[in-house]
């Protein structure tokens, strides 16, 4: 009985850091406490490492993750980036059927660079869809987590300059975090 009461205690302070440690990256980003760094960086190997470090995830509902479009390289704090596309991929997980498939496309133009991840569940519906960014809301109660990682990760892409997009439908639901690299000085007009 005391082994049990301790995993059980030790379950609950583990979900008293995780949500500890979520709260403060979102109040230290909101209020603007957090230096960003601006790396250079290739965002297939930032996939890669989400991928990585959603092994056990993926695995568990045996999802399989097709990348397409060309690699590009993105300026800015790799670690709050990789925070934010490990929220929306842990998303699409929950949200596809088991033996389902999350593509990621990669597209970049002279406009916009973007990395959009796209699930094939159920979608949501139009009121889910105007509270998905909102803190604490799941549109799966049962769902494990928070409801604090899309707002995190709107956080994170609105601090790069960019905006995280949401399209859905019957057929799954997309998010798209696209970013405006910044013009060089020499290109600006005077």
């Amino acid at each position: 009985k005391c082994k049990a009461d301790l995993s059980l205690l030790s379950t609950k302070a583990l979900y008293t850091v995780q949500l500890s440690d979520l709260l403060l990256k979102l109040s230290s980003l909101d209020a603007g406490a957090v230096a960003l760094e601006e790396d250079s960086f290739t965002v297939k190997g930032l996939i890669i490492d989400v991928e990585f470090s959603l092994d056990y995830v993926i695995s568990q509902k045996n999802i399989s993750i097709e990348v397409l479009g060309d690699d590009f390289i993105l300026l800015g704090d790799r670690v709050w980036l990789m925070e934010a596309l490990i929220n929306i991929v842990k998303n699409a997980v929950e949200a596809s059927p088991e033996g389902g498939k999350i593509s990621i496309l990669l597209k970049h133009n002279a406009i916009f660079q973007s990395i959009s991840v796209k699930d094939y569940g159920p979608g949501l519906t139009p009121e889910q869809q105007k509270r998905a960014f909102e803190r604490f809301y799941k549109s799966n109660p049962q769902s494990p987590g928070f409801g604090i990682g899309l707002s995190l990760a709107q956080s994170i892409v609105l601090q790069h300059g960019g905006e995280l997009l949401l399209r859905s439908a019957s057929g799954g639901s997309e998010f798209e975090m696209r970013f405006y690299p910044k013009m060089k000085k020499e290109e600006r007009l005077v």
